[in-house]
């Protein structure tokens, strides 16, 4: 697509919206708005019509960006493109500015290269980055309490990160939407858990817990404006939680 975004990635910022002068610019960037190809096993039903239900799951994003770059003088032009050229198999955060909101992907630069215009203090670039997790992401949302309606506004479901305080002597209940992760270990005050629902692993601290959950059956926070509830059940004593999740696109 034609890029009228703003992108930053490892110390670099490539305009795209206006005309900045000295420095990088953005002309084309692709594989950003457009939903990566699906993975879906496709088998036939024996005797029968139509093929079995499996689970289907997004490839990974390939972001290329292009642009050209002015420097102040050459000796300039050759430091920054030197320092373009060396993103070459670093994992860097991208994030875009565009006109709905900022948003971020974490990847691997697969390609970084520079071609000089000549003998003059400027040259052609172009960088991709490719992404093993496809999802983009934006604002972090946080919500506290024992019971806490729950939403993000992206377009895709996000796994939620749940940290627990309190004195829970007995373990404790997190549920939501019909799924619960039922923790046995005991909770003292001045201490947190932290539930990762992406891999439904509990912390305490940052340390991984094991033998500690006796129910692990993760959720997520579906896209879009409609919040859903999370509850918060001691077995004994008391606490609150709080729930962050991130705005998740596809």
């Amino acid at each position: 697509m034609r890029s009228g975004a703003i992108a930053r990635f490892a110390g670099i910022t490539a305009y795209g919206d206006v005309f900045h002068g000295a420095g990088f610019h953005l002309v084309d960037l692709s594989g950003w708005t457009d939903a990566p190809d699906v993975d879906m096993e496709k088998l036939a039903r024996p005797t029968s019509h139509g093929q079995f239900l499996a689970p289907a799951y997004a490839r990974a994003r390939d972001v290329q960006m292009s642009g050209f770059h002015v420097a102040d003088s050459v000796t300039s032009m050759e430091y920054e493109s030197a320092a373009l050229r060396g993103l070459f198999a670093r994992v860097v955060r991208l994030t875009i500015e565009e006109p709905r909101g900022t948003f971020w992907v974490d990847g691997t630069v697969d390609v970084a290269t520079y071609a000089n215009r000549g003998f003059a203090s400027e040259g052609d670039w172009l960088v991709n980055v490719h992404c093993v997790d496809p999802r983009k992401y934006g604002e972090l949302r946080t919500f506290t309490g024992t019971t806490v309606q729950v939403f993000q506004y992206g377009n895709f479901p996000a796994s939620p990160v749940i940290e627990v305080t309190g004195s829970m002597p007995s373990g404790y209940m997190v549920a939501s939407q019909g799924r619960q992760f039922v923790v046995n270990q005991a909770l003292s005050s001045g201490q947190t858990h932290r539930i990762d629902l992406a891999r439904g692993w509990l912390y305490r601290g940052s340390t991984l817990q094991s033998g500690a959950v006796d129910v692990a059956e993760s959720f997520t926070v579906p896209g879009g404006e409609k919040p859903v509830s999370v509850v918060l059940t001691p077995v004994s004593g008391s606490g609150q939680m709080t729930v962050k999740v991130t705005d998740t696109y596809i």
